[in-house]
């Protein structure tokens, strides 16, 4: 059987029926204007037609020479799920249909078929498609407005930039340094890049430098053996070792003491190791990410850092705006996180007034997108007796919180708005 061809405005039906007369009478009743129909007569022949045709919608027989109905049901469901199958058969029972929507089934017809439930049953399916074609373009429309990096989340030109320029690198092992601000998000874009990595089935190790005190940080990278010094009672695996096979991140690299920058770079250019205490060299294997939010280059003009250590690193940079700096972004995440809470504790969205956020497209978030997370943690966690919680909101930002930041009132009050509060983000 050859298949029709078509053209992106068909609406495409396969019948599947081993009987050749019922095919005919329903490629006779079914086929006008757009509508297209193809036959097949046997399970085989049905899986050639729905992978080369690729149909809108199949109608099936229960009873076919070589498969069974219900199997060929669901192997076309599995092979195109975006395909609805109405069963046709006729010996129905209640038993057999819900057999049928059990396997994946839009919906089931008795024999002799009327034409006109046929057709009422083909125009909702044909509607419930084209529902599915629009929210599957929404959904694409969304996705290209609000761009998504593992846990990242933005619109902005900027850090769409960034994006592209993560899935560039990741697949590499070049080693990256990340720049920004606090709470730019430097830690979620080196969980990306590991994400995204070769070696993303690998550890990925993390390590604060600015978090350790300096006399402890070496022996945190390099580990140790027992009795290399005063305390050392038991052998320690150092972080470089642990990272072998993955990633390792040095948060803060700008605060790593001076004498130990000179280790490091030993360590980048050999790829081996002497735990403290040891006489044997370590193979190491990892791919380097360091985060800052130093200027490095003012730190290597007064001394502070090696030049040849800034060079190791900085094979690629990524440049974390700070949110003042992508203002677009400030409601995007402020519903983020307001639907991230409120789901964690339990408690109805109920949106943000025009004021409310008039107020946070001013806000300077000093903090940027961490301190951007905080204050709806505190407000999703309100309950009845939420305006205890309201001096905690003020603290949070600087100069004072507007009121239409505070604590809702219960719903009960009879001051709670007839409405929800408008969702326009236009600052």
């Amino acid at each position: 059987m050859q298949a029709p061809q078509a053209s992106t405005a068909e609406f495409r039906i396969l019948v599947v029926d081993d009987h050749l007369d019922s095919c005919l009478w329903l490629k006779l009743l079914l086929e006008r204007g757009h509508v297209r129909v193809a036959m097949a007569h046997d399970g085989a022949e049905a899986e050639r037609v729905l992978v080369e045709w690729l149909p809108d919608v199949v109608l099936m027989d229960m009873v076919l020479p070589d498969v069974e109905g219900l199997d060929l049901l669901r192997r076309c469901r599995q092979q195109r799920p975006d395909t609805e199958v109405i069963m046709v058969t006729g010996h129905g029972t209640i038993q057999k249909a819900v057999d049928a929507m059990r396997a994946g089934a839009l919906s089931f017809i008795e024999k002799p078929v009327d034409p006109e439930v046929l057709q009422a049953v083909l125009d909702k399916t044909r509607e419930r498609l084209h529902l599915m074609v629009e929210n599957r373009r929404l959904r694409e429309r969304v996705t290209e407005e609000e761009a998504f990096l593992g846990d990242l989340l933005s619109k902005s030109p900027r850090m769409r930039r960034v994006f592209d320029l993560v899935r560039r690198v990741a697949p590499t092992d070049a080693s990256v340094l990340i720049r920004g601000k606090n709470g730019t998000g430097k830690e979620l874009v080196a969980n990306a890049i590991h994400q995204h990595s070769m070696r993303a089935r690998g550890p990925l190790v993390k390590i604060n430098c600015a978090a350790i005190p300096p006399d402890l940080i070496e022996s945190e990278l390099f580990g140790y053996r027992r009795g290399a010094f005063t305390g050392a009672v038991a052998d320690k695996v150092g972080l470089f070792e642990q990272a072998n096979g993955g990633t390792l991140m040095l948060d803060e690299i700008g605060d790593l003491p001076l004498a130990l920058q000179a280790k490091l770079l030993r360590v980048l250019q050999e790829r081996q190791a002497r735990p403290l205490g040891s006489h044997r060299l370590v193979d190491l294997d990892f791919r380097l990410v360091c985060a800052t939010n130093a200027d490095l280059e003012a730190s290597i003009a007064e001394g502070r850092f090696r030049e040849d250590v800034y060079f190791r690193i900085n094979t690629i940079t990524v440049s974390l705006p700070a949110l003042c700096e992508r203002p677009e972004d400030i409601p995007l995440l402020v519903d983020h996180f307001l639907k991230r809470y409120a789901k964690e504790y339990d408690k109805p969205v109920t949106g943000w007034s025009q004021a409310a956020f008039s107020a946070l497209m001013t806000h300077p978030w000093r903090g940027n997108v961490a301190s951007c997370s905080t204050p709806w943690s505190a407000r999703s966690s309100w309950g009845e007796a939420g305006n205890s919680r309201s001096t905690t909101c003020r603290r949070r930002f600087s100069g004072g919180t507007p009121s239409s930041l505070l604590p809702p009132q219960p719903r009960h009050s009879p001051h709670w708005p007839r409405s929800s509060a408008p969702r326009s983000y236009a600052p």
